[in-house]
């Protein structure tokens, strides 16, 4: 049986109630001046529509469908979708999150590494930057602080191939005062990467190979007041000290 229950009380705890006798199942209570309705579980079979629903223990959670939320956790089981737009959605997956647009993936994060699809391109007001920090808590000489990757698939279309590379390897203990590091850039001959260039902590330069000026007009300045001139005239070369 239901019943409904009256407190007719002038005062801030005047209220109806409508329960169960039975099971003692509060379902709704209009409490106070009509300013605050409870309500037990609740079904609608229809619209349910309000302009902003705040969570009753704590009105700084709300949900604002025509403004801003503030919400603690929201789970989903796949997909965010763009509204309007079925093609361009967050996708979720164990340990796995896809940026897709267009119905493609332009962006793809495990565990172990982060995929882009497209180009990616940083900008800002300073100058973007490209930041890759190494997660070692104590950097020592050899440790590997970032590698750029340069690949793509062989001919069959189904291994990837490293064409280059850049390492940025510590060259010393790293410290408050010194965080030395060089330079490694490593390119593909055939079937081998070898490195081609090396670039110290000194800013000295070691070349693997030859190197060459495709210029007739370019100069080489050695020295600090650039005693020593290496330079080509078309047909001769010269040296002067």
């Amino acid at each position: 049986d239901w019943k409904i229950w009256i407190n007719n009380d002038s005062g801030s705890n005047g209220n109806l109630r409508l329960y169960h006798t039975s099971s003692k199942t509060e379902f709704a209570r209009l409490s106070g001046s009509g300013s605050s309705f409870v309500l037990g579980t609740f079904d609608a079979t229809s619209d349910l529509r309000a302009p902003i629903f705040y969570d009753r223990a704590d009105t700084n959670y709300y949900l604002d469908p025509a403004g801003t939320s503030h919400l603690n956790t929201i789970q989903v089981n796949d997909y965010i979708y763009h509204k309007g737009d079925t093609n361009t959605y967050i996708y979720f997956q164990s340990d796995s999150i896809k940026l897709r647009t267009g119905g493609d993936d332009r962006l793809h994060i495990t565990n172990t590494e982060t995929t882009a699809t497209n180009s990616v391109k940083i900008t800002s007001g300073v100058g973007g930057k490209l930041h890759l920090r190494s997660t070692e808590t104590t950097i020592v000489d050899g440790d590997y602080i970032g590698n750029l990757y340069f690949e793509g698939v062989d001919s069959g279309g189904s291994a990837d191939n490293i064409g280059a590379k850049i390492h940025a390897i510590a060259t010393d203990t790293w410290t408050t005062t010194s965080a030395s590091t060089k330079l490694i850039f490593v390119t593909r001959n055939a079937n081998t990467l070898s490195t081609a260039l090396t670039l110290d902590y000194d800013q000295s330069a070691t070349f693997t190979n030859s190197v060459t000026i495709d210029s007739d007009t370019a100069k080489l300045y050695l020295g600090a007041d650039d005693d020593m001139h290496i330079y080509h005239t078309g047909s001769d070369g010269y040296v002067l000290n």
